[in-house]
């Protein structure tokens, strides 16, 4: 029984981190579409969907002071 437990416990932590991931992407599309528009949004959907949340919190503090939707994701690889 402990190792179901234990699957059941890491089965519930992957699924909040996945939420954790998927509500810092919706909040990132709607800053970005809001900021440079909704073509800009669409364009980098996928590119959030595969950061990872370091990537997402440090694009989203760029987000606010950016110029440029480039800005926001320069010193990353493509």
């Amino acid at each position: 029984m402990k190792k179901f437990v234990s699957t059941l416990e890491q089965t519930r932590n992957e699924g909040r981190v996945e939420g954790r991931v998927e509500g810092r992407v919706e909040m990132l599309l709607r800053l970005l579409e809001r900021r440079f528009g909704p073509a800009t949004a669409i364009a980098v959907a996928g590119r959030l969907r595969a950061a990872t949340i370091a990537e997402l919190d440090r694009y989203a503090e760029r987000v606010l002071d950016a110029a440029t939707v480039e800005a926001v994701f320069e010193d990353e690889p493509r």
